[in-house]
């Protein structure tokens, strides 16, 4: 592996945080590829990170981090090129230094009503910083066509680059889809409380397919949401469920895995996504995916999927029952799932990436 041309920092949040970041400290990975190493990673105080070589100082609250002590770590390091990976970007950066910014989606710009105030604060925030960012941006990267299009919608004149996301190889190393014998009697959906998940929606749907198939129903469990666990399970109340519904606890990637191997199907309610990561973990590993027609997700499924309207509830339960009442369309849907997933394997994204920085290099280089 031959040392990269050019001086790259990052900001590495995601490596020191208690949660690694979620779905965009993943993609950070699938991003940063074989030049991990390489690249200097720079972060607030935490815990530590063997083998990655990380510069960490300054406050711990992220967002006064990012705005003063990080702008100080990039001047001192000279870079050439800084990556910010989550959206946003320091207000202040040295002239000479290129910035990459990834920006999953523009989700933080949507406007949703009944917003919490926590959520109120940071999306007020977002709104301020991403603009700004896109304005000082070099090139913009983000993780579907579909985000693409939206955000030289919303900032024309941007250039837009796509990486999509992936999964780890153990995803798509498990081996053929499991039997229907095989799996557990579950939908499996893994979500969150925020607005544009349409959890209330959801719930309703699933509410009225297990009423209308009876003691047959599959259950419905639920991930992602055990910090949220009492807002979730008032929801579930609220519409008589009872043991219908199973909120998981926070589960180990293993876990996760096996949660989605054995599941009868998974269940993707979103009005709104960049990319869609359950709908690639299903797939990748056989289980039929139920899951919205709208924004990155018919882009990520393609015709593996039973699609549903996310705004009409009578269409969700009508692609429950759909696909959970019939094993023959289980089992074609496992298989067109497999074929879609390989196109999203991380061998190809990490071609893609290692393309995205020889490229850049040839032309800042020559620039």
């Amino acid at each position: 592996m031959a040392d990269y041309p050019l001086r790259v920092g990052y900001d590495a949040h995601a490596f020191v945080a208690a949660d690694k970041g979620t779905g965009k400290g993943r993609q950070l990975r699938n991003i940063l590829g074989d030049k991990l190493k390489q690249f200097v990673g720079f972060a607030p105080p935490g815990a530590d990170v063997s083998g990655l070589p990380l510069v960490r100082g300054g406050p711990s609250k992220y967002l006064v981090w990012q705005q003063t002590e990080l702008p100080r770590m990039i001047r001192r390091a000279h870079l050439d090129v800084f990556l910010a990976p989550y959206n946003t970007a320091p207000l202040v950066l040295p002239r000479r230094t290129k910035l990459v910014l990834v920006l999953h989606d523009l989700i933080p710009l949507e406007r949703f009503p009944r917003v919490n105030p926590r959520l109120r604060v940071l999306l007020s925030i977002w709104r301020f910083l991403i603009p700004r960012a896109v304005s000082r941006a070099h090139v913009i990267l983000t993780v579907s066509e579909y985000s693409r299009q939206q955000i030289l919608h919303h900032f024309p004149g941007s250039r837009v680059e796509v990486i999509p996301c992936t999964i780890s190889d153990s995803w798509f190393d498990a081996g053929p889809a499991a039997a229907s014998s095989d799996r557990g009697e579950y939908l499996f959906l893994v979500t969150s409380t925020e607005p544009h998940r349409n959890l209330d929606r959801a719930l309703q749907a699933y509410a009225n397919y297990a009423n209308a198939v009876g003691p047959g129903a599959a259950q419905l469990r639920i991930a992602g949401v055990s910090r949220r666990r009492e807002i979730v399970q008032e929801k579930v109340d609220h519409l008589k469920l009872g043991e219908e519904v199973v909120i998981e606890p926070y589960l180990s990637d293993t876990e996760m895995q096996d949660r989605v191997r054995r599941a009868r199907a998974i269940y993707m309610p979103s009005l709104v996504e960049g990319f869609g990561i359950p709908v690639l973990e299903g797939m990748s590993c056989g289980t039929p995916v139920i899951c919205s027609n709208v924004t990155s997700l018919p882009e990520v499924g393609a015709d593996a999927p039973e699609y549903f309207d996310p705004t009409d509830v009578d269409s969700m339960t009508a692609a429950l029952r759909n696909v959970l009442c019939d094993e023959d369309r289980q089992a074609a849907m496992a298989d067109a799932g497999i074929r879609r997933a390989k196109t999203f394997h991380p061998q190809l994204v990490a071609q893609c990436a290692d393309d995205f920085w020889s490229s850049l290099a040839m032309e800042l280089r020559h620039s």
